[in-house]
């Protein structure tokens, strides 16, 4: 089976579902990925995706001239090679829909979208967020705002064979906005299990030390990055000898800056152990090694259809996670029975601590759970095969 699949993010992969559900697990399925998109590489070779091939329509360079020419190639690439795919499938990707669309009519082929992110919603918080006095740029982003809504919400459901979001919440959200809920199927953010299966503890300095709190990710203004360290403050009061590891970092200098300097204007240094970007496996072990993960999520109608992927990794390392309510996480913390889950305000995260801190039997319990529902649910195994059999069923 082949899919010719157009994606908004750069290329090759760097996401982890991408990279796992289609470099590795659909890939020894007997699945070959044709990617279509943009590249933020210099160069890019043929072995930087083995799972299949690549047809990229630029290597660098922003602007409105560089993003029309890369929209025709993509949408030439698409028309080109639906011939020899036997599914068509766009991620994220509003503006080639009408040349998927013409390919998959053309060639009889199913065409299916992926989203994995409100891309319309975000266009309005862009355009909501402009400020008054730039008119040109407001009235552009205007009509990038409505343009993107009724190609989605109007066009893309009837034009789609199929849908796959990112969570049952997006599903949900979507049937209320009219989209046909049988032609939708949520595919939530997973683990590697190989991968986590392979990272050691040790579990006397876990029981021994002093209490260890992570934090795993991106930090970021947009994300309230700034929250984690207020709880920690608020643990200090009744653990004083807590510390943070931040396995993570922001993505610009600027936000680096920033993060940096919150965590001297509460005088927070001596308790914080910020690593700064890892390899993955290292980061995922320091994880491991923690007692407890923190996945503060702001709500919001960006971040409330999300399949937060912290949650999954704190559980697939066998700690337990305290979360706030976001509808994806709670099911997994609920479900799991391995977390606790709060509103997102800084009292409760601290109680939640230090009622874990105190009972170190159940926090034993909740990482046998964890281990347990990560194994049986939340995982690209599980995962791959729900797609792949949708995807027989498409053809």
């Amino acid at each position: 089976m082949k899919i010719l699949f157009a994606m908004r993010d750069a290329l090759p992969p760097f996401r982890v579902d991408v990279k796992m559900l289609f470099g590795q697990y659909l890939f020894k399925k007997g699945i070959f990925t044709h990617l279509v998109g943009r590249s933020k590489a210099k160069a890019v070779s043929a072995e930087s995706w083995p799972a299949g091939e690549m047809s990229i329509s630029a290597l660098d360079g922003e602007g409105a001239i560089k993003t029309f020419y890369c929209l025709l190639l993509e949408s030439f690439f698409l028309l080109r090679y639906g011939r020899t795919a036997d599914i068509i499938q766009v991620r994220d990707r509003i503006r080639l829909l009408p040349a998927a669309w013409l390919s998959s009519y053309l060639w009889r082929k199913p065409l299916v979208y992926w989203v994995s992110f409100p891309i319309v919603e975000g266009h309005r918080k862009v355009f909501l967020d402009c400020d008054q006095g730039e008119f040109l740029r407001k009235f552009i982003l205007n009509i990038r705002y409505c343009l993107s809504n009724f190609l989605f919400y109007k066009i893309m459901p009837f034009c789609c064979d199929y849908i796959f979001v990112q969570s049952s919440a997006m599903k949900e959200a979507f049937c209320l906005l009219g989209i046909p809920e049988t032609k939708m199927m949520p595919v939530p953010m997973g683990v590697d299990l190989e991968m986590f299966s392979a990272i050691s503890t040790n579990l006397n300095d876990i029981k021994d030390s002093t209490l260890k709190l992570c934090y795993l990710g991106t930090v970021a203004k947009a994300r309230k990055s700034e929250f984690i360290l207020d709880v920690l403050k608020g643990v200090l009061q009744h653990i004083p000898d807590a510390q943070l590891i931040i396995v993570g970092d922001a993505l610009t200098a600027g936000e680096q800056s920033w993060f940096r300097s919150e965590i001297d204007a509460r005088g927070l240094a001596s308790s914080i152990e910020l690593t700064g970007w890892l390899p993955q496996c290292e980061g995922i072990s320091l994880v491991a090694n923690s007692h407890i993960g923190l996945s503060p999520i702001p709500r919001g109608p960006l971040f409330d259809v999300s399949s937060p992927t912290k949650a999954v990794e704190y559980l697939a390392c066998g700690i337990p996670c305290i979360g706030n309510d976001i509808p994806d996480q709670k099911l997994v913390l609920e479900e799991s029975e391995a977390g606790l889950c709060v509103e997102m305000n800084v009292n409760s995260f601290v109680m939640a601590i230090v009622e874990l801190w105190c009972l170190p039997q159940v926090r034993e319990e909740m990482s046998v759970n964890a281990k347990n529902y990560v194994l049986h649910n939340r995982n690209y195994t599980v995962l791959s095969e729900t797609l792949f059999s949708k995807y027989r069923e498409l053809i």
